[in-house]
Formats: structure tokens, sequence, C-alpha cells
């Protein structure tokens, strides 16, 4: 068993009011990719081996409501991907999609006011909405923010990096996006 590593998360971002994040867990069984697979998520994905999953996550930023629970399938204290629930007011589909939208997109505008509109995407089955941002903690960092909608619930997965991690945490968001499925 691995021990027990402490991430530092910088994005926990929401879309509505209330922000909640779920648990997650993996199974370890050698060099091949990890497959997370939790109840508390109605979706499945891989993941490197290298990476750990912790529940251990400080947010230093926090964007859009508050949080109730947070776990990370993380490289290290700075890269990773950060995992969150959040129940919304409202259902989202794709028949309302632009809601969702007009508001993160203000919300991520606050973040990084060089930020593109969010693009509107598909992963596993769910509806999603697409971001990259700029942050300052880490220095120089990055996310890649991909939140999936199933009705009154948000599943954010952010792709957290420093420039010198950034390609390895880009190939983990990629490959747990791929894999996605729902459970």
């Amino acid at each position: 068993m691995k021990p027990r590593m402490k991430a530092r998360a910088i994005l926990p971002m929401t879309l509505l009011t209330a922000m909640a994040v779920a648990a997650c867990g993996g199974d370890d069984d050698g060099d091949g990719p990890q497959t997370f697979d939790d109840d508390a998520y109605p979706f499945t994905f891989e993941y490197p081996a290298d990476f750990e999953v912790t529940d251990d996550v400080n947010f230093s930023v926090e964007a859009g409501g508050s949080l109730e629970d947070s776990r990370a399938v993380a490289l290290d204290e700075e890269n990773m991907l950060i995992l969150s629930r959040t129940t919304l007011n409202l259902a989202i589909d794709d028949s309302n999609i632009d809601l969702a939208k007009g508001e993160m997109d203000q919300l991520y505008q606050q973040i990084d006011p060089e930020s593109e509109p969010g693009q509107e995407s598909e992963y596993g089955g769910y509806t999603s909405l697409e971001y990259e941002v700029s942050v300052d903690t880490p220095p120089d960092g990055t996310s890649r923010i991909v939140s999936l909608f199933d009705g009154d619930q948000q599943y954010t997965i952010n792709c957290q990096s420093t420039p010198d991690s950034q390609e390895e945490i880009d190939d983990a968001c990629q490959q747990a996006l791929d894999t996605l499925s729902q459970a």
C-alpha cells in the first residue's frame, strides 16, 4: 500500500451555488493503468500507475461555492487530477447548457481574464463544458477543467499542472477523459 500523499489543489470550480466533492478510489496492481472507481461517482476512468489517489487535498483558491469533500489522482503535491461533485439548483442537459456556460464563463474570467469561453463537449455520455485556465498557484500553473453534467449533479475534473509536469498531466488528463465511462 502506498503512503498517504497530501495534495495541494488550486481551482475547485463550480457552476451555480453549491460545491461538493466526492470520494474516489483506485486499484494498484502494477505498471499498467489504474482504474478510478468509487461509489460516489457514476463513472470510472483509467489513470497512470505512478499517480496516487488521495483525499488529503487543500484548496488555496475556491470560487463559486463551498466544498463538501475532495479527492485527487495526484502525481505530486501540485500536479494532479482533482475530482469534485457539485449539487446544482437546476438540472443541466443539452437543452439548457447555455445557462451553465454563461455562469461558468464569468467565473473562469475572474480567475484568468485571458481565458477563452468554455467549449461544449461530451465525455462518457455526459454533456460537458471544457476550459483552459492559467493560475498563479502553483507558479505559472495551468488547469484544464472539464465539467460533466448529470441532472442536478456537476462532476468536475480539474487537470492542474506546473510547467515542468504539464505534458505528463496533459497525458493523464486525456487518458482519463478518453476512458471515462458510466459505471
